[in-house]
């Protein structure tokens, strides 16, 4: 079977992967639109390093690093857990126990799972569905 085709089916089907992070394994889902959606506004909040800049201020760079680091943690807790309660009981543990080999795996993982052509799919089909939904007005001809 033809390895993109074989990552779509596996997409589809939702096969989850197994992530250890410290001492506990986590089984990890593809992620939802609703978590593609949160994980979009985490990266919004996210800086811009310019390491080409001849003016930089080292320790001002360093600081913006690290704040983009926590952000990063947080970005790897929405793409583990699809329900809020289970990021809120899970969170802490794992923003302080990740490290940057599960990170990586995490990362392959959902660039995997996130087809391009799965989520077109998927937008057309909703976007095809809400056009059939809209409400429609039909006029008669009284009298003719």
């Amino acid at each position: 079977m033809d390895k993109n085709i074989q990552k779509v089916a596996d997409t589809i089907t939702e096969r989850p992967m197994w992530l250890r992070v410290g001492l506990l394994p986590f089984r990890v889902k593809p992620m939802t639109l609703g978590q593609i959606l949160d994980v979009g506004a985490l990266t919004n909040t996210l800086y811009d390093v310019d390491l080409h800049n001849d003016n930089m201020n080292a320790i001002a760079s360093t600081l913006k690093a690290a704040d983009n680091a926590s952000t990063m943690a947080d970005i790897a807790v929405v793409s583990m857990f699809r329900s809020r309660f289970k990021r809120m009981l899970f969170g802490r543990y794992v923003r302080g126990h990740i490290n940057m080999s599960a990170y990586k795996r995490l990362i392959e993982f959902t660039a995997v799972t996130m087809q391009p052509a799965f989520f077109l799919t998927s937008i057309i089909i909703l976007k095809g569905t809400g056009e059939m939904t809209k409400p429609t007005t039909i006029t008669t001809a009284l009298g003719q």
